[in-house]
Protein backbone atom coordinates (compact mmCIF):
# COMPACT_ATOMS: atom_id res chain seq x y z
CA UNK A 1 0.00 0.00 0.00
CA UNK A 2 1.27 3.74 -0.73
CA UNK A 3 -0.32 6.68 0.33
CA UNK A 4 0.00 10.27 -1.49
CA UNK A 5 -1.74 13.48 -1.37
CA UNK A 6 -5.12 13.34 -3.27
CA UNK A 7 -7.94 16.22 -4.01
CA UNK A 8 -7.80 19.30 -1.29
CA UNK A 9 -4.40 17.53 0.53
CA UNK A 10 -6.47 14.25 2.00
CA UNK A 11 -4.41 11.08 1.89
CA UNK A 12 -5.30 8.43 -0.03
CA UNK A 13 -4.31 4.88 0.02
CA UNK A 14 -3.72 2.81 -3.00
CA UNK A 15 -3.71 -1.20 -2.82
CA UNK A 16 -1.53 -2.85 -4.50
CA UNK A 17 -3.68 -5.54 -5.76
CA UNK A 18 -0.32 -7.92 -6.18
CA UNK A 19 -0.10 -7.86 -2.62
CA UNK A 20 -0.72 -10.70 -0.57
CA UNK A 21 -2.46 -10.71 2.57
CA UNK A 22 -4.16 -7.27 1.72
CA UNK A 23 -7.76 -7.61 2.18
CA UNK A 24 -9.94 -5.22 0.21
CA UNK A 25 -13.04 -5.51 2.43
CA UNK A 26 -10.87 -4.08 5.97
CA UNK A 27 -9.43 -1.43 3.76
CA UNK A 28 -12.69 -0.13 2.53
CA UNK A 29 -14.00 -0.44 6.19
CA UNK A 30 -10.91 1.23 7.95
CA UNK A 31 -10.91 4.09 4.89
CA UNK A 32 -14.78 5.05 5.55
CA UNK A 33 -14.46 4.64 9.11
CA UNK A 34 -11.31 7.29 8.91
CA UNK A 35 -13.59 9.90 6.83
CA UNK A 36 -16.89 9.11 8.11
CA UNK A 37 -15.66 10.35 11.79
CA UNK A 38 -12.72 12.59 10.93
CA UNK A 39 -15.46 15.39 11.62
CA UNK A 40 -16.73 14.25 14.66
CA UNK A 41 -14.92 15.71 17.45
CA UNK A 42 -16.10 19.16 15.77
CA UNK A 43 -19.66 18.38 15.18
CA UNK A 44 -19.98 16.79 18.53
CA UNK A 45 -18.31 19.87 20.55
CA UNK A 46 -20.56 21.85 18.12
CA UNK A 47 -23.67 20.37 19.22
CA UNK A 48 -22.78 20.91 22.78
CA UNK A 49 -22.20 24.25 22.20
CA UNK A 50 -25.78 24.83 20.86
CA UNK A 51 -27.23 23.61 23.47
CA UNK A 52 -25.25 25.74 25.50
CA UNK A 53 -26.78 28.72 24.08
CA UNK A 54 -30.02 27.04 24.08
CA UNK A 55 -30.27 26.81 27.59
CA UNK A 56 -29.14 30.65 27.86
CA UNK A 57 -31.85 31.40 25.49
CA UNK A 58 -34.13 29.55 27.44
CA UNK A 59 -32.96 30.26 31.02
CA UNK A 60 -36.29 32.49 31.97
CA UNK A 61 -38.99 30.19 29.81
CA UNK A 62 -38.07 27.09 31.08
CA UNK A 63 -37.76 25.43 34.95
CA UNK A 64 -33.75 25.51 35.59
CA UNK A 65 -33.48 22.11 36.63
CA UNK A 66 -34.99 20.63 33.13
CA UNK A 67 -32.17 22.63 31.16
CA UNK A 68 -29.29 21.79 33.03
CA UNK A 69 -29.98 17.96 33.15
CA UNK A 70 -30.97 18.14 29.15
CA UNK A 71 -27.65 19.44 28.78
CA UNK A 72 -25.47 17.44 31.29
CA UNK A 73 -26.81 14.69 29.16
CA UNK A 74 -25.89 15.89 25.63
CA UNK A 75 -22.53 16.80 27.57
CA UNK A 76 -22.11 13.12 28.50
CA UNK A 77 -23.21 11.73 25.37
CA UNK A 78 -20.59 14.04 23.51
CA UNK A 79 -18.16 13.23 25.92
CA UNK A 80 -19.10 9.64 25.33
CA UNK A 81 -18.86 10.18 21.39
CA UNK A 82 -15.07 11.89 21.42
CA UNK A 83 -14.09 9.25 23.72
CA UNK A 84 -15.25 6.27 22.01
CA UNK A 85 -14.26 7.95 18.85
CA UNK A 86 -10.84 7.92 20.14
CA UNK A 87 -10.49 4.33 20.71
CA UNK A 88 -11.72 3.25 17.44
CA UNK A 89 -9.14 5.42 15.54
CA UNK A 90 -6.26 4.46 18.25
CA UNK A 91 -7.75 0.44 17.03
CA UNK A 92 -8.74 0.76 13.67
CA UNK A 93 -5.64 -0.42 11.66
CA UNK A 94 -5.64 -3.86 12.97
CA UNK A 95 -8.97 -4.51 14.11
CA UNK A 96 -10.96 -7.76 12.24
CA UNK A 97 -13.24 -6.95 10.36
CA UNK A 98 -16.60 -8.26 12.86
CA UNK A 99 -14.70 -5.67 15.31
CA UNK A 100 -14.71 -2.76 12.85
CA UNK A 101 -18.31 -3.15 11.85
CA UNK A 102 -19.31 -3.51 15.76
CA UNK A 103 -17.42 0.20 16.64
CA UNK A 104 -19.08 1.19 13.17
CA UNK A 105 -22.78 0.45 14.45
CA UNK A 106 -21.90 1.97 18.17
CA UNK A 107 -20.83 5.06 16.71
CA UNK A 108 -23.78 5.17 14.56
CA UNK A 109 -26.20 4.73 17.47
CA UNK A 110 -24.28 7.31 19.52
CA UNK A 111 -24.65 10.23 16.91
CA UNK A 112 -28.45 8.96 16.90
CA UNK A 113 -28.47 9.62 20.46
CA UNK A 114 -27.04 12.78 20.83
CA UNK A 115 -29.08 14.63 17.86
CA UNK A 116 -31.97 12.95 18.68
CA UNK A 117 -31.75 14.35 22.78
Amino acid sequence: MATKPGLFNATVTEVNMADTGVDIQHQILVESLTFLYRAMPSAAAGHAIAASFIVVALHDAVPHLNLYVWLGVIICVSLIRLGTTLFVERRLMDAPIKKIQTWANILTALAFVQTSI
